[in-house]
């Protein structure tokens, strides 16, 4: 599994990656992945695994586990920020346009790595946007002290039809930019993801 780079991204490369997407999603998807915003640090105290929707929630379900880590050490006590839409493809279900409210996201959760930098939380695949052509996705913001700022980023499922292979291709230019994984699903229908992070020192 390939670890995701927090190098710092200049606007330029998300300008770049950015016109690897389809331009009618553009408007809403780029500015996302700027800066990391306020409320999306962890608590002090927050446990390294969490349930972002339970088995009640509409979807199918996600087991989504990984490591986070300076390329070579695990990273104790990073804050990892997750969040991503519902199975209509919404943050919020109070919010029409497609892609909107994230800022509220309906589902969402807050972790602390471990002793060994592992993190892990269960919830569902989410759906696309509607009526757009982003693929689904997991949003990710990881914070940890004496380490640059990873801003938002995020991870695609590699299984996903919507992915074109422009997008592909970016990735492979750009992973700093998005990462897309390689799902599996096992025989009580779960899907299981493995997504590990790399730490830039400061």
């Amino acid at each position: 599994m390939k670890a995701i780079s927090a190098n710092r991204r200049s606007l330029l490369t998300l300008a770049a990656a950015a016109a690897l997407l389809p331009r009618r999603v553009l408007a809403f998807n780029v500015p996302s992945y700027a800066v990391a915003k306020p409320g999306q640090l962890a608590p002090s105290d927050a446990p390294p695994h969490v349930i972002v929707a339970g088995t009640s929630e509409p979807g199918p379900r996600m087991a989504v586990q990984g490591r986070v880590t300076d390329g070579k050490n695990p990273v104790r006590g990073a804050s990892i920020f997750v969040y991503h839409t519902d199975a209509n493809g919404r943050y919020d279900p109070n919010e029409p346009r497609p892609g909107e409210g994230a800022d509220n996201a309906r589902l969402r959760g807050f972790m602390r790595s471990d002793a060994k930098g592992g993190y892990s939380f269960e919830s569902i695949r989410p759906a696309p946007y509607p009526t757009t052509t982003l693929p689904e996705h997991v949003h990710y913001v990881v914070l940890a002290e004496g380490f640059k700022e990873d801003r938002v980023l995020e991870f695609w499922f590699a299984d996903d039809p919507l992915i074109q292979p422009p997008q592909r291709e970016g990735q492979a230019r750009f992973p700093d930019y998005f990462y897309i994984s390689e799902p599996m699903q096992d025989t009580h229908g779960i899907w299981h993801i493995t997504h590990d992070i790399v730490l830039e020192r400061a």
